[in-house]
């Protein structure tokens, strides 16, 4: 049987494989290939149950299945259809490659490396696209140099192949090399003039440089090549709203919104405009909705209670934030939100939570000893005592330029915290001094950052 098949890296999907013309199940199948191209997916997979009704014992028809599944989002269902392709054919390495592209979703990379290795070992050893996908995955364990000897040797495989150029590219936005970033976000783009994920990768080195114009634009462009990406949106009305083009920014979190309900950030987005045109009513109804869809409600709790703070709602914004915290789960040694609640709680004072900012130059750090993580514990009483950083191992260690984002954010939000902290006890002052040190932490692009200048513009016209 001749197949017809290509790793679809966007979508981490294999799509359907074409059969020639035979039997009635090679036939279903042919017939729900078309759909799938054409986005009919419910119709693809009715064939398909079909085609595997017919022919139970094709691994072929399973795989299809699963590429249908996984589009569709039903990543259990998918992977399921793939084990049972691999199942059937143990050496069917469409299987292996699909599989890993599942695992690497759910975010078990050393089991999507182990697929992609097997797919490599059987048929696609010479193909670029499969060492462009386990490139991905050795870039979500932080294995930079892996990532890029992977995109390399795919770029020697097929130097036209977009999504490998595209791919480096975002290994090396993660160690703030923008100048190459960009330079193989241009090249992908220039090999593929629709490849929408090149499009937002520059968009965001762009914005990393304050680009802010220009990020945009290539945004709107990836939204061109695909008008039903809400994280697009989402991501173009960040853009807006650190222009304070509020009015723009609203329009694209509804339509983020309309196209994921499910989705938190755009309702997160939305309601710090809200909170920044201070209509606190709406604001809190978005951080709210915010938290009944985020996995994990730690900031969405600590947002709302920042905004019933500013409501003057004190009392009733601390214990609900006591309630939340006190059931919280398994807090652990890198549970951030939980230090800044302890700290809001008084389980921390001052002087162990906040750092300190070197004055002379914004958004340097001077010494973030007291920004270290605690160890993990069973309770908030084991959390506040422990004062020892956890270990880990290098695989999984950020780049140091992202750390230093992330060292600067957390300075930010710890200030903006304590700010919050001073306005809730009524020391205006105090408040004032805390949100200027929010804003010393250079991070513009964190929602504190532009809470702490809100507010401050607060504090200076009720004067």
């Amino acid at each position: 049987m001749n197949i017809v098949a290509a790793l679809f890296l966007l979508l981490d999907v294999l799509p359907s494989q074409q059969f020639e013309p035979g039997s009635a199940a090679q036939k279903a199948a042919n017939i729900a290939s078309i759909k799938q191209q054409r986005g009919d997916l419910d119709g693809a997979l009715t064939d398909l149950n079909r085609a595997i009704r017919l022919d139970p014992k094709m691994p072929e028809l399973y795989n299809n299945r699963g590429t249908v599944e996984q589009k569709k989002g039903d990543l259990a269902s998918a992977l399921a259809d793939f084990n049972r392709a691999i199942q059937l054919d143990p050496k069917f390495a469409f299987g292996y490659a699909n599989r890993g592209n599942i695992e690497r979703a759910n975010r078990n990379f050393d089991e999507a490396i182990e697929n992609y290795n097997r797919a490599i070992n059987l048929t696609f050893g010479n193909d670029a696209r499969i060492y462009v996908v386990r490139g991905l995955a050795w870039r979500a364990k932080r294995a930079f140099e892996r990532a890029r000897a992977d995109f390399n040797h795919a770029i020697l495989l097929d130097p036209k192949l977009a999504e490998a150029y595209a791919a480096r590219a975002s290994g090396e936005s993660d160690q703030a090399d923008f100048g190459a970033a960009a330079s193989d976000y241009d090249r992908a783009i220039k090999l593929d003039a629709k490849l929408e994920n090149a499009y937002l990768g520059r968009a965001h080195v762009e914005k990393l440089q304050g680009k802010l114009d220009k990020a945009a634009a290539d945004i709107t462009e990836a939204i061109e090549i695909n008008p039903r990406n809400g994280a697009a949106y989402n991501d173009r009305g960040n853009l807006r709203r650190l222009r304070s083009d509020f009015q723009s920014a609203l329009a694209d979190y509804n339509r983020a919104i309309e196209l994921n309900r499910d989705n938190s950030l755009p309702y997160t987005n939305r309601a710090v405009v809200y909170f920044l045109q201070t209509d606190w009513p709406t604001a809190l109804a978005n951080f709210s909705a915010a938290a009944d869809r985020s996995g994990d409600q730690a900031y969405s709790r600590l947002q709302i209670w920042a905004t019933r703070v500013q409501m003057g709602q004190v009392q009733a914004a601390d214990q609900e934030l006591w309630q939340y915290f006190e059931h919280r789960k398994n807090p652990t040694n890198r549970d951030w939100p939980v230090r800044i609640f302890l700290f809001l709680h008084g389980d921390i004072t001052s002087t162990n939570f906040l750092p300190e900012t070197n004055l002379d130059e914004p958004g340097k750090i001077s010494n973030t000893a007291s920004m270290e993580w605690f160890t993990s514990g069973a309770d908030f009483a084991a959390l506040a005592e422990a004062n020892t950083p956890d270990p880990t191992s290098d695989s999984t260690v950020p780049s140091s330029s992202s750390q230093r984002k992330l060292d600067r954010g957390r300075i930010c939000e710890a200030w903006f915290y304590a700010g919050m902290k001073s306005l809730s006890t009524g020391d205006r002052a105090a408040a004032a001094d805390c949100f200027r040190n929010a804003i010393k932490s250079g991070e513009t692009s964190w929602i504190e950052y532009q809470l702490a200048q809100a507010e401050l513009k607060f504090l200076d016209g009720s004067n």
